[in-house]
């Protein structure tokens, strides 16, 4: 509940057929009091799940994360929903990122780390800080990159695999 409307995400896998007709493996529908507001795809990934991000922007925000299923995030699109309306607010900066935190506890900067495993492999990964600044529209822009040793962001956006439990939706 937001304001007094009711909120859902949906999250839907296909099989076989299914597959090929939709030209995806799964999608989520958002709707608002029941009537469907955005639907996001993530690409050719079979898992997908809506998640509570847990920190006070000053509105609610969730993301919608499609996974391969292998124990590694892919496609995240974080959501708002802002006066009673759903914004896309933008991705992580990395497939694997941890964030968002709010940072200095400024609800329009937003933080998190460059970590991408898959770019990783073979490489040394330099990490970095990667701060994020929330336009007057709602919509995440990099603003500045910190290079450091540890960035220290935790993950903010907890799935059922990082808690170890059943998943179940919201």
């Amino acid at each position: 509940m937001a304001r007094g409307d009711h909120w859902s995400v949906d999250c839907y896998r296909f099989y076989g057929a299914d597959i090929k007709h939709y030209e995806a493996e799964s999608f989520a529908i958002i709707r608002k009091n029941g009537v469907e507001l955005g639907r996001f795809v993530p690409q050719e990934l079979p898992e997908i799940g809506a998640y509570i991000v847990h920190f006070d922007a000053g509105y609610p925000v969730f993301a919608v994360r499609g996974a391969s299923g292998l124990g590694s995030h892919w496609d995240t699109m974080i959501y708002a929903i802002r006066n009673g309306r759903l914004i896309k607010v933008g991705s992580p900066p990395a497939m694997n990122s941890n964030g968002p935190i709010l940072w200095s506890n400024n609800k329009r900067l937003w933080a998190f780390d460059n970590f991408d495993r898959y770019k990783d492999m073979g490489h040394e990964l330099r990490l970095a800080r990667v701060l994020m600044r929330v336009d007057s529209k709602g919509h995440l822009r990099k603003w500045k990159v910190e290079p450091i040793k540890h960035p220290q962001i935790p993950i903010t956006i907890v799935t059922p695999d990082d808690l170890n439990i059943p998943k179940s939706g919201f």
